[in-house]
C-alpha cells in the first residue's frame, strides 16, 4: 500500500510539473506574442502620425499650387488683354475711317484673320478709346438750335431813336392807299396811313 502511495504521489507530482511546464509555455508564447502586438502597435500609430504629416503637407502644397495657379492665370490674362489691345490699336491706326485707309477686309488679308474678328476688334478699341478722344472717323458734333429758333437768322440790329411823324405801314394799307389814290379825283390829296398828307395845292 505505501508503494503505491508514492507511486501515485510520484505520478501527481509529475503531472502537476508537467502541466506546469505546459502553462509556463503558454505563458512564454503569450508574453512573445503580447510583444510582438506591441510592437505593432507602436508601428500603426508611427504610421497614423506620418499619414497624418504626409497629408497636411499635400494639402500644404496643393492650396499653394492653387494659389501660384491662379496667380498665374491672372497675370497671363492682363498680358494677353495688353497684347490683344496692342493689336488692335494698329488695326485702328491702319484702317482710319475707311476712306483712303486700309479696310477691314484688307486688313484681314494681311494679318490672316477673321473679318469679323478684325471688326470686332476695331469695334472693341475704339470703345475703348478715352472719353473725348475718338477715332479719326468721329464726325464733329453740330452744336445743338435753340428751341424754336433758327441759327441762320440775322440779329435783329438795337432801334434808333423813334420819328414821331413816321409809324410804320403794313403792306396791305398801302396797297389800300394806293388803291385809293388812283380813284380820287385829280387834286384830291390822299392821305396814306403812317405819312403825312400833302396839303392842296402843296409841291
Amino acid at each position: 500500500m505505501a508503494k503505491q502511495r508514492m507511486r501515485q504521489s510520484r505520478q501527481e507530482r509529475d503531472d502537476v510539473a508537467a502541466m506546469v511546464a505546459k502553462r509556463d509555455q503558454l505563458d512564454r508564447d503569450q508574453q512573445q506574442q503580447r510583444q510582438r502586438e506591441e510592437s505593432a502597435f507602436a508601428r500603426y500609430a508611427r504610421a497614423q502620425l506620418r499619414l497624418g504629416e504626409v497629408e497636411r503637407e499635400r494639402d500644404d502644397t496643393v492650396a499653394d499650387l492653387d494659389r501660384r495657379r491662379e496667380q498665374v492665370v491672372t497675370d497671363a490674362h492682363e498680358q494677353l488683354d495688353a497684347i490683344a489691345a496692342e493689336q488692335s490699336a494698329v488695326l485702328v491706326e491702319l484702317h482710319g475711317d475707311g476712306r483712303g485707309r486700309r479696310s477691314a477686309d484688307d486688313l484681314a488679308a494681311l494679318f490672316d484673320l477673321p473679318v469679323k474678328r478684325v471688326r470686332a476688334m476695331l469695334k472693341r478699341a475704339r470703345s475703348a478709346a478715352p472719353s473725348g478722344r475718338g477715332s479719326e472717323s468721329a464726325a464733329p458734333e453740330t452744336p445743338a438750335r435753340p428751341a424754336g429758333g433758327d441759327t441762320g437768322a440775322a440779329t435783329p440790329a438795337p432801334a434808333g431813336p423813334r420819328d414821331s411823324t413816321h409809324v410804320p405801314v403794313p403792306p396791305a394799307e398801302h396797297a389800300s392807299a394806293a388803291v385809293d389814290a388812283d380813284r380820287a379825283p385829280e387834286g384830291t390829296a390822299v392821305s396814306v396811313v403812317g405819312e403825312p398828307a400833302s396839303p392842296p395845292g402843296g409841291d
